[in-house]
């Protein structure tokens, strides 16, 4: 379990249940009970499930008449194990972009990026793997780390 909870002081600002143009309008929050998990690690309850086991956002801040909001993410964001690009545009992105949101900023802290060939095990002995370089994921790691990004680079 771990207390890593959304941007400090964010709900001084805007709270997305209070909000009736949010996905998360009327969704009620508990401080004290720790029940959604990455990786078997519980996380703090205020972060926002949006169907990825590995991946969790929370709108810190949307303004209609600008058209922007600010989302900030936790977790894995992992398509090769559960679409998370799609659960995010589907159930978020969709949704704001109805109610006139058309620019969206994304906060992510920190990241762990694997970089290289992947293998996938066909049985105990086998296994399928491919020739990447790495270069695209080093590309992304160092965007991330000059904007201020703790980068973590798994090879």
């Amino acid at each position: 379990m771990h207390s890593i909870e959304p941007y400090f002081q964010w709900r001084d600002y805007y709270t997305a249940e209070t909000d009736e143009k949010s996905p998360f309008y009327g969704r009620d929050y508990s401080e004290f009970e720790y029940s959604n998990t990455i990786y078997n690690f519980y996380i703090h309850p205020q972060w926002d499930d949006i169907g990825s086991n590995t991946l969790y956002i929370k709108i810190l801040f949307a303004d209609y008449d600008k058209g922007f909001c600010v989302i900030e993410l936790m977790g894995e964001w992992n398509d090769a194990i559960g679409n998370d690009v799609m659960f995010l545009k589907r159930d978020i992105i969709d949704p704001l972009l109805h109610e006139g949101i058309h620019k969206f900023i994304l906060i992510g802290e920190n990241i762990l990026i694997t970089v290289g060939g992947t293998r996938e095990a066909i049985d105990p002995v086998r296994f399928i793997s491919n020739h990447s370089s790495g270069k695209m994921g080093f590309a992304v790691a160092e965007a991330a780390a000059k904007r201020g990004a703790k980068v973590t680079v798994v090879c």
